[in-house]
């Protein structure tokens, strides 16, 4: 038709030009006579630019990369009290594919300024005794708010931490740092969970139920032994005033265990105590912070519905069972329970930080994902925001810790593998895995 349509055209172009007659001597001509007059063809669209990147609450200022040799990951986070914050990572033996095979006795702590300028870090390397094995079993972080920094770690093997000339031969360490980076103090000690107190002692929590004060050289001032029998405690937090809060979980018999919350003086007696009803999949407790006015914050995770006080405590999920569902729960000052609030999830260990005014920062962290809340010192939610960390490969982000520096700013720390790129395009390389830490937007 197209074809037709040219040669008519041309044959009446020709003709008129053949007779002299006027009229139409162009195909322009002989379409406006057919078709009207032309209209100009518009000019091509441009795409309009991508929008610039807007940040949001939770997104970092600033990410940086803690670039170490080998396979390292996150212990713990802590503020330093000066406007900065101390990072404890482990280190990794990796099998030949490829795949975390056993932890080494070896830890490193590390301090930061509040630009993310390393200050100073400290080789917690264990050195085994001949024919001895040295696969880290626990570690955990405590530090003051004057910067008393302690380390706990637990080993298969015996050995020593070569950080004291007197260092003792053990299994089981508990180690003090001062803020400037010298060790003061190597001591035998257990303790799987770390809480420090204002006079320059600590307290730690084991997997047996017990709860041990120490003070500011390291020395046990008492022992207190849960009279329920076994209690994993999983987490555990000091006030100003010396008062214990600490956390676990107990057996209730057959396939029923419960949550259980307790409140010690700073004598070593019990103030108080908290449990959740007896069921199958009793909720398990991962972080714990103190509040200004005496109360806490617990972060879990839990696989069926449980009572919270006057709360229903409902997994986000449609299924019968769901696997690590994240929760946050609110105590008062005498242990009793306030309000509960489900996280997005499933979540691998949810964590909480209590900032200077009372404010809560959440994090509830998976594989390839990761969410922040922030909340009032009262509960009420101001932001929450969710990331998406793709594509989701064995290279990847995990967020581990949230805390606070001592002027209320956010941060965080996790690992990652591979090349990754962070919320606001910072991009990294890690050679197996590495440790990162941001400061975040309030």
């Amino acid at each position: 038709m197209g074809r037709w349509w040219a040669r008519a055209l041309g044959l009446t172009l020709g003709v008129c030009t053949a007779l002299g007659c006027g009229g139409p001597s162009s195909v322009e001509d002989v379409l406006e006579l057919v078709q009207g007059p032309q209209r100009p063809a518009p000019p091509p669209s441009e795409e309009p630019p991508p929008a610039p990147y807007a940040p949001r609450p939770g997104d970092p200022v600033w990410t940086h990369h803690v670039a170490l040799s080998g396979y390292q990951d996150l212990v713990g986070l802590a503020s330093d009290g000066a406007g900065g914050v101390i990072v404890l990572a482990r280190n990794h033996a990796l099998s030949t594919w490829g795949q975390v095979l056993t932890e080494t006795g070896g830890l490193i702590l590390s301090r930061y300024d509040g630009a993310g300028r390393l200050l100073w870090s400290l080789d917690l390397s264990f050195e085994p005794t001949p024919n001895s094995v040295s696969p880290l079993v626990s570690s955990a972080l405590a530090v003051s708010p004057s910067g008393d920094i302690f380390v706990a770690l637990k080993v298969a093997g015996w050995g020593r931490l070569p950080l004291v000339e007197d260092a003792p031969l053990s299994d089981r360490f508990l180690v003090k740092v001062g803020v400037d980076g010298a060790p003061r103090w190597v001591r035998s000690g257990e303790a799987e969970v770390l809480a420090a107190t204002h006079d320059g002692g600590l307290v730690g929590a084991t997997r047996d139920g017990s709860v041990v004060r120490y003070d500011a050289q390291g020395f046990p001032r008492w022992v207190w032994q849960s009279p329920w029998g076994f209690v994993p405690f999983t987490t555990v937090a000091v006030d100003r005033e010396g008062n214990v809060v600490t956390a676990g979980f107990r057996s209730a018999g057959g396939a029923l265990s419960q949550g259980l919350i307790v409140g010690l003086t700073d004598a070593g007696a019990i103030r108080w105590q908290t449990t959740t009803p007896e069921r199958e999949g009793a909720p398990a407790f991962t972080d714990l912070a103190l509040l200004p006015d005496g109360g806490a914050l617990l972060t879990g995770t839990f696989s069926r519905t449980f009572l919270w006080g006057n709360y229903r405590v409902n997994p986000s999920c449609t299924t019968k069972v769901c696997a690590s569902t994240p929760y946050l729960l609110a105590l008062d000052a005498k242990g009793a329970p306030r309000w509960a609030l489900e996280l997005e999830g499933p979540s691998l260990k949810p964590r909480v930080a209590v900032g200077p005014d009372g404010d809560a920062l959440v994090s509830a962290d998976t594989v390839c994902a990761s969410s922040l809340l922030w909340l009032s010192p009262s509960g009420e939610e101001l932001w929450r925001n969710h990331f998406k960390y793709m594509p989701c490969t064995t290279d990847t982000v995990y967020p581990r810790d949230v805390e606070f520096l001592s002027d209320g700013t956010p941060v965080r720390a996790g690992m990652f593998s591979g090349p990754s790129t962070f919320i606001g395009g910072t991009a990294f390389t890690a050679d197996q895995g590495d440790v990162f830490l941001e400061r975040l937007i309030p």
